[in-house]
């Protein structure tokens, strides 16, 4: 059994290794930098805290991507509900983040982002940006490994579909969707 430091020590270790990736998935999945160090270090103290739960035969990787990724939902529910909240309460503000600035542009492919539900972007972004299989995905979101495929090529369909009636026909293939 390990003493306490040697714990820290190894769960340092898992942090300083795994940080990069799952901030990068928070930033792209809450679009705010603030929002997403703050769930990034969330993710790791709940790691931290069910490391118990953990099985020994799974990918460490994918189980700390699966409470990334609830994570993230939850957030992202608690946002809609502040964003509807506010709206019934008619406030307004009017400083807005470089951040919100930024993913507000007219870019094409963050626009294309924007239109994806939720579980389309945690698909996307893990099978683009973090390089996993669809199996993979497939247990981190809890569906079957068919499901995930079939709803990365609807995805897939649906921002070309939308690229082409923009007449940007060239994003799907620019950005390997």
């Amino acid at each position: 059994m390990e003493s306490g430091s040697e714990e820290k020590e190894t769960f340092e270790d898992i942090v300083k290794k795994y940080q990069h990736n799952v901030y990068r998935y928070c930033c792209l999945m809450l679009r705010n930098k603030n929002e997403a160090e703050d769930a990034a270090q969330e993710i790791f103290i709940k790691a931290y805290i069910n490391l118990e739960k953990y099985r020994y035969n799974q990918s460490f990787e994918g189980w700390l991507f699966t409470i990334a990724v609830n994570h993230c939902r939850t957030v992202l529910r608690k946002q809609k509900r502040r964003r509807i909240l506010d709206q019934l309460l008619d406030i307004r503000t009017n400083e807005a983040s470089a951040e919100a600035l930024f993913f507000e542009t007219d870019s094409n492919l963050l626009s294309d982002f924007h239109m994806l539900s939720s579980l389309e972007k945690t698909i996307l972004v893990l099978h683009t940006v973090e390089m996993y299989s669809l199996k993979d995905i497939a247990s981190i979101v809890g569906m079957s490994p068919s499901a995930v495929r079939k709803k990365y090529e609807r995805m897939k369909n649906k921002i070309i579909k939308e690229s082409e009636s923009k007449g940007e026909w060239s994003i799907g293939k620019q950005y390997k969707v």
